[in-house]
């Protein structure tokens, strides 16, 4: 692989992951434009073409996808009609500098939370296509991966009725065994209630762990079948019980400011992730992880690396895989 589809690969892995802010040190800011309009119209890197914008003091936000001709930035000015209807409408332009620079600071902050979350153990995402998803509280004391358009679907022609599914499978343990045989979720549960660092890998042909962190276990072949809507989510226990509506409508993602500790900090907690997938069928490989350098706080040491490999040939035995009874998942164990 040459190193611009490595880079872009890397690139595109950090958009799926939804990192709300990238930044990218370059002297060639025309070759990386260039670059990441190319990647935008990539079916292979995005399923769905992608919007490219540029913001420039002069021009405020410009749309820049592909279709664009470059004369509609240097010459036809506010006269072409594809200039016209790449920018944002009347005023936007000055409504968003008059807010961010009212508090620069602040609103910087706000963009970047998410980022430091991601980032809040100096973690960044690594050069081997590793992607930290972010920090997942296992609430419930499980997570599940699943696509929430199959399930969704393998719901509906079961015509199961669940207000809560956590609920539902303890109190129909033959329906929770037969939707793992089917190859729908894949749950790890026994699970302590500790903030997890989710790491993801896709289609990368490394051995590589991410930095600061140690293996202490790893099981392979995992399988998981990605839908039409190229989602697959990873999920607490907690809210496969109690966010049956949001899975219901395709929504994969759920956090929380809680007050945490006795100075009651506003802290945030997440218990779903929506990961960016092409359809299709997969394997994967669970790897357990603990921090080399360990923090205070024994719920913040550990994590989760999830590698995924495209696989249309791959055959389900995750009824066996996910078995409590025959692998631990539990990363303390493995300190014993």
């Amino acid at each position: 692989m040459s190193n611009s589809a490595k880079f872009q690969n890397e690139l595109s892995l950090q958009i799926k992951a939804r990192f709300p802010a990238i930044y990218i040190v370059t002297w060639e800011e025309q070759r990386l434009v260039a670059t990441i309009r190319e990647m935008a119209s990539n079916s292979s890197l995005f399923p769905k073409a992608r919007d490219v914008w540029e913001w420039t003091v002069v021009d405020g936000a410009v749309k820049i996808n592909g279709l664009l001709p470059d004369c509609c930035r240097k010459s036809c000015g506010a006269n072409c009609q594809a200039a016209k209807e790449s920018r944002l409408p009347p005023g936007e332009n000055e409504r968003i500098m008059k807010k961010t620079l009212s508090s620069p600071r602040k609103n910087f902050r706000k963009m970047i939370r998410n980022t430091d979350k991601r980032h809040a153990d100096g973690v960044p995402a690594a050069a081997d296509g590793t992607v930290l998803i972010g920090e997942l509280d296992a609430d419930g004391y499980g997570i599940m991966l699943f696509s929430p358009d199959l399930f969704n679907e393998y719901i509906r022609i079961n015509k199961w009725r669940a207000r809560k599914y956590i609920t539902f499978f303890n109190n129909n343990r033959e329906k929770f065994f037969q939707i793992i045989k089917d190859g729908i979720p894949a749950p790890f549960y026994l699970l302590p209630k500790f903030q997890y660092n989710i790491f993801v890998k896709v289609n990368a042909a490394n051995d590589e762990i991410p930095g600061g962190y140690r293996k202490m276990f790893q099981y392979n072949r995992f399988y998981m079948e990605i839908g039409k809507n190229n989602k697959l989510c990873i999920a607490s226990f907690a809210f496969m019980e109690n966010s049956v509506e949001l899975i219901e409508q395709n929504i994969t993602e759920k956090s929380e400011s809680v007050p945490t500790g006795p100075e009651e900090i506003m802290e945030q907690y997440n218990y779903a992730f929506r990961v960016e997938l092409e359809s299709g069928k997969y394997y994967f490989n669970l790897i357990g992880l603990e921090k080399i350098n360990k923090g205070e706080r024994e719920s913040k040491n550990y994590g989760y690396l999830f590698e995924f490999i495209k696989d249309g040939n791959a055959i389900n035995d995750n009824f066996n895989k996910c078995d409590n009874d025959q692998y631990i998942f539990d990363i303390m164990q493995y300190k014993l």
